[in-house]
């Protein structure tokens, strides 16, 4: 069992540092700061920006800080359609456009890590540098099923795209606020507020980004396009997206640093960590 972040705080609770803005590309965002140098905070799937909680304000001193709810998750728009690789490259680098910064450091947890690394390619002289923490990289879309398929009953059958799936997410949808309700109870070892965000996003947006770690995985070509701009960040206990599997991919273009004792919810759990190793890259 991990325990609960023992110093999380709600960056949305009233009172709470930070404006929060809706881009025209739909995007619910907080915002510390005026600097045209900015940390950009992407969330995993399933989450929204509440998962960073305020530990990571403290860098606001080095740059704006822009905490993101992904298109179709949080608070950000839910447009049906396709959610693909590049639908959220799209929206992100729009935003970041529509806060006019110039040189963004992106820091990504999970799947939000790999469209950090696939904006960081795409758009090099927007991003500086690509921070990615737990990001799910495997050798191939074989691989990511296989090993999707030991994590459970759910995750098993988005991997195969069964009907159920479906089924159960349209259920939830249409009792959204009996799910947040019981959300917490479901992943007791999470905050509250981020369990209970967990399931504001429709089929489309969750279907579809999760097909984004089979599918549209090239963790390989971004990293070597990265190259040394690119920080991949591991706990030594992560069942969900392991150390070993994205090192097994990415074989000599770059060697992730992985900590022990923890699991794939650092920058949750050990924000003190996760915000050191930050700090190391932005000078």
């Amino acid at each position: 069992m991990w325990p609960l972040p023992p110093h999380w705080q709600d960056p949305l609770a009233p009172g709470a540092p930070g404006s929060i803005i809706q881009s025209a590309a739909g995007l619910r965002a907080r915002v510390l700061g005026q600097n045209t140098r900015a940390i950009v905070f992407l969330h995993g799937l399933g989450a929204s920006l509440r998962y960073w909680g305020r530990a990571y304000d403290a860098l606001a001193a080095r740059a704006r800080l822009i905490f993101v709810d992904l298109l179709g998750f949080g608070g950000s728009a839910k447009p049906t359609g396709t959610y693909d690789i590049a639908c959220h490259v799209a929206a992100l680098q729009a935003t970041i456009a529509e806060l006019r910064t110039t040189e963004a450091i992106l820091v990504g947890h999970s799947t939000g890590g790999l469209i950090a690394m696939a904006l960081g390619t795409e758009r090099p002289r927007l991003v500086d540098r690509v921070i990615g923490f737990g990001v799910p990289i495997f050798p191939s879309a074989e691989a990511a099923r296989q090993h999707i398929h030991r994590l459970g009953l759910m995750a098993r059958l988005m991997a195969d795209d069964v009907p159920l799936a479906k089924r159960m997410c349209r259920l939830m949808c249409d009792h959204r606020e009996l799910a947040r309700a019981v959300a917490p109870w479901l992943a007791p070892r999470l905050p509250a507020a981020v369990a209970a965000d967990g399931v504001n996003h429709i089929w489309d947006s969750y279907s579809g980004t999760f097909r984004i770690v089979v599918h549209e995985n090239r963790a390989r070509e971004w990293g070597e396009s990265l190259a040394d701009r690119l920080s991949l960040v591991y706990g030594s206990e992560d069942r969900s997206c392991p150390p070993a599997a994205a090192q097994a991919t990415l074989g000599e273009t770059l060697s992730p640093e992985v900590i022990p004792g923890c699991d794939h919810h650092l920058p949750l759990r050990r924000a003190e960590v996760a915000l050191r190793l930050i700090q190391r890259v932005v000078k």
